[in-house]
């Protein structure tokens, strides 16, 4: 696992931080008036006000331990190649462990956002600890180009979510009660499609990953 191709970084990156910048738009105020995605499109029915923003909060701490989430499917196979599959279930069970414990220590204070945060903490516990030990055993070296190359990755992805943020703000209006869903809706599809061009066009200037070579091995995978 040394020669690493980027391309779980490229996705994870930009995945875990759309439901945080989504879900972040639901706390838009102006006067008596609050708007957000989440807010005016769940909002229908019997899903009132607070079971938006309960759910909303869920999802954010959901989606902190998203990369968390890949990065274990990513790893496990590394034993698994070595017929080691003792070391990963120990590790599966150290991380139910930690989420128990975490979600009895949480819940009373933060209810179900408790079991949320406990999830994520627990699949980001089970990350390192099988990255940590394939690195111990020499199984996973990253080169420092590799390192650059994710620390770009991630840094472009906090810029795009910087822009999708800033465009919230003036976009508000068009996620009013007033509006009609389907205005909601087209407001939506124009901040997913500010972010899927310009995160791959920062991927690509930074030479983070350059999507000449990206489509080159999408291809050779097909």
């Amino acid at each position: 696992m040394s020669r690493n191709p980027s391309k779980v970084p490229f996705v994870i990156a930009a995945s875990a931080h759309g439901p945080l910048i989504v879900n972040r738009l639901d706390y838009h105020t102006a006067g008596a008036h609050t708007f957000g995605v989440g807010i005016q499109i769940l909002e229908h029915g019997a899903f009132d006000a607070a079971a938006t923003i309960a759910t909303s909060n869920t999802l954010i701490w959901f989606s902190a331990g998203l990369p968390a989430y890949v990065l274990i499917r990513v790893l496990q196979p590394g034993f698994f190649a070595r017929e080691d599959t003792l070391t990963p279930t120990y590790f599966a069970g150290a991380s139910a462990a930690i989420n128990i414990v975490c979600s009895l220590i949480l819940f009373p204070f933060l209810q179900h956002v408790g079991i949320a945060i406990a999830t994520s903490i627990a699949a980001w516990a089970n990350a390192l600890l099988l990255g940590y030990w394939l690195h111990r055993r020499g199984h996973l070296n990253l080169a420092r180009a590799d390192w650059i190359k994710h620390g770009l990755i991630v840094g472009c992805s906090v810029a795009m979510g910087a822009v999708l943020y800033a465009l919230s703000i003036p976009l508000a209006p068009f996620f009013a009660r007033s509006a009609h869903l389907i205005v909601q809706l087209v407001a939506l599809s124009f901040l997913c499609g500010v972010g899927f061009v310009l995160y791959f066009v920062l991927v690509h200037v930074t030479g983070a990953q350059p999507l000449g070579m990206f489509v080159k091995r999408l291809r050779q995978r097909g």
